[in-house]
C-alpha cells in the first residue's frame, strides 16, 4: 500500500492503481487503501465506488464525504455538457442506422448484437476476450526476473567451477544448460509471458527435488578424475576452491527457494485474466476530447473500428473546431461502409482545411467515398438498421 501511495504522489497513476487494487483485493476492509485508490482510478464511477466503500467502513470519514460531494458536482456539470453536445450532434442527424440506436454493437464491424452472441454474426470475431486483470506488471514480476537472472549466474559459476576445479567439461554441461534456461525464462517473465512463468515455476520446483535425489547417487558417478596441472594449482589453489561447491549449492537452493516463493505467492496475480465482451462502448468519466481521440486511435490500431467511431463521434462533438477529429471520424465511417455519413463528414470539414497537403488527402478520400456511395446498390446503413 505504501508503494502505491508513493507512486500516486509521484504522478504514476497507473502503477499506483495496480498496487492499490492488489491491496483491496486481499484486504477489502482497508479504509486507507480505498481512499487512496479513489485518487488513482480513471472514471468517476470507479471513484464513487471507492469513496462509498470508505464510508461503508467509516461513515465519519470527512475526506470521503468531501470527495463524494465534489464528485456529485462534477457529474452534474459533465452531464449538462454531455447533454448539450450530444443533443446538438443528434438533433442535426438525418440518418436512421445503427449509430442512432441504443444497443450493443460489435467493436470491430458495428453489427448489432444480441445478449446471447459470443461471436459476431457478421465478421465472426470472438466477442468474449480475456485480458490481464492489471494493466501494468507489478514490481514483484521484476523482482522475479532479477532472481532468475541471479540463479542463472550461480549456475554459470558452477559450470566454471566444474571446468576449472573439477577439470571436467562433462559435469559443466548441465549447469551450463540451466544457466541458459533461466536466462530465457527471466526475459520471458520480464515481458509478462505466461509460458515463461509456468516453466519457471516448474523448473524452480524441480531443482530442490533433483538436489535431494542427488544425495542417493553413488559417489563414483559424481566424482571426476583430476588431471594434474601444476604443483601450485594442485597443492594450493585447488584445495582452497574445493569448498566452493558447497557454498554454491547453498546459494543456489536459497535463491531457488526465494524465487519460488515470489513466483507462487507474489507474482501470480500478474498473470490473472478476466473476460470482457468486445462491444463498441464509451468509458464513463472521460471528459476531454483529446482523451476520446487517444482511445479511438488505439482502438483503430487493434481493428476495433466501431469503438473508434464511438469515441471520435464524442471527440468531434466535444471539440467541433478540431478538424482532425472529424477527418478521422469520416475515414472510420468509410472503413465500416457508412459512405453517406463519411461523405457528409468530410464535405463539412473541407472548406475549413487550410493546409494544401491535408486538403488534398481529404479530397482524395472524399472522391473514393463518393464513388463507393454511388456504386453501392445497398448502403451499409440499411444493413445495420
Amino acid at each position: 500500500m505504501q508503494a502505491g501511495i508513493t507512486a500516486l504522489k509521484s504522478g504514476r497513476r497507473a502503477e499506483a492503481r495496480d498496487l492499490l487494487l492488489r491491496v483491496v483485493d486481499t484486504e477489502e476492509n482497508n479504509e486507507t487503501a480505498w481512499l487512496w485508490l479513489s485518487g488513482a482510478v480513471e472514471s468517476m464511477e470507479e471513484r464513487r465506488i471507492c469513496l462509498e466503500n470508505v464510508l461503508a467502513l467509516n461513515p465519519e470519514n470527512r475526506a470521503a464525504r468531501r470527495g463524494l460531494a465534489k464528485l456529485a458536482e462534477q457529474e452534474r456539470e459533465l452531464a449538462e455538457a454531455e447533454d448539450t453536445a450530444v443533443s446538438t450532434f443528434a438533433s442535426t442527424s438525418k440518418y436512421n442506422d445503427i449509430w442512432e440506436q441504443d444497443c450493443d454493437i460489435c467493436a470491430y464491424c458495428a453489427q448489432k448484437l444480441s445478449p446471447e452472441d459470443t461471436r459476431c454474426p457478421t465478421c465472426g470475431r470472438k466477442l468474449l476476450v480475456s485480458a490481464y486483470r492489471y494493466d501494468q506488471p507489478s514490481s514483484n514480476l521484476h523482482v522475479l526476473s532479477v532472481l532468475l537472472i541471479g540463479i542463472a549466474q550461480l549456475y554459470l559459476l558452477q559450470a566454471l567451477y566444474d571446468v576449472i576445479v573439477r577439470r571436467s567439461v562433462v559435469f559443466a554441461i548441465l549447469p551450463g544448460l540451466l544457466m541458459g534456461l533461466f536466462l530465457i525464462l527471466a526475459g520471458g517473465v520480464y515481458f509478462r509471458q505466461f509460458w515463461a512463468y509456468i516453466t519457471a515455476v516448474a523448473a524452480l520446483a524441480l531443482v530442490p527435488i533433483v538436489n535431494v535425489l542427488g544425495y542417493f547417487v553413488p559417489a563414483e558417478f559424481t566424482s571426476a578424475v583430476l588431471i594434474p596441472i601444476g604443483p601450485i594449482f594442485d597443492g594450493v589453489i585447488s584445495p582452497l576452491l574445493s569448498g566452493l561447491a558447497d557454498f554454491l549449492k547453498v546459494f543456489q537452493l536459497a535463491a531457488v527457494t526465494l524465487a519460488l516463493f515470489v513466483a507462487v505467492l507474489k507474482a501470480g496475480p500478474d498473470f490473472e485474466r478476466v473476460q470482457h465482451r468486445q462491444t463498441a462502448s464509451l468509458p464513463r468519466g472521460v471528459q476531454d476530447a483529446s482523451r476520446y481521440h487517444a482511445i479511438a486511435a488505439k482502438a483503430a490500431k487493434r481493428g476495433e473500428w466501431a469503438t473508434a467511431v464511438r469515441h471520435w463521434q464524442r471527440a468531434a462533438a466535444n471539440a467541433p473546431g478540431q478538424i482532425s477529429f472529424q477527418r478521422h471520424l469520416g475515414s472510420a465511417y468509410a472503413r465500416l461502409g457508412f459512405y453517406e455519413r463519411s461523405a457528409d463528414t468530410l464535405n463539412a470539414i473541407l472548406p475549413h482545411i487550410t493546409d494544401p497537403d491535408q486538403r488534398e488527402q481529404v479530397e482524395k478520400l472524399l472522391t473514393a467515398v463518393t464513388t463507393q456511395l454511388h456504386t453501392s446498390t445497398q448502403p451499409k446503413e440499411t444493413n445495420h438498421a
